[in-house]
């Protein structure tokens, strides 16, 4: 099956720039969206990208929670799923303390853009660029 699976995304290799996408939104809109292409019923090869996503707020409507809410809820109620015990922290900052001595300088862009112009050098010096989001996400 996972043979099958792997030469099912390559039949339409052909198609320049067309790449399926696993898009997972952490806030706002929480939820995942997968854009993968088609092939159009009929005899025609045309290949057109089709959407499918699940969101959480429209699965399930009035229940979800702000992060902190859920967690002051948890600390009232004694419960300690989501926090991180001493040992946990002492390990995070044995592997975070070297990094922070050799930090790059903090690149400051406009809210709601795509980040400074350095993030796209960065990536696109491996021949790579940003993906621009699937624009109805989490918006039925």
């Amino acid at each position: 099956m996972e043979t099958w699976l792997t030469e099912m995304c390559y039949i339409f290799k052909g198609e320049k720039g067309r790449k399926n996408v696993l898009t997972i939104r952490i806030q706002p809109n929480e939820g995942i969206a997968i854009k993968i292409f088609t092939k159009k019923p009929g005899f025609d090869t045309q290949i057109e990208p089709t959407y499918m996503q699940f969101c959480y707020k429209h699965h399930f409507p009035g229940q979800t929670f702000d992060a902190y809410e859920k967690l002051l809820q948890d600390v009232f109620a004694g419960k300690h799923t989501f926090f991180n015990i001493s040992k946990e922290v002492e390990a995070q900052w044995a592997f975070i303390d070297p990094l922070s001595k050799h930090r790059t300088p903090i690149r400051f862009y406009k809210a709601g853009s795509w980040g400074p112009k350095e993030a796209f050098d960065l990536i696109e010096k491996d021949g790579r660029k940003w993906l621009e989001p699937y624009v109805a996400f989490c918006q039925i």
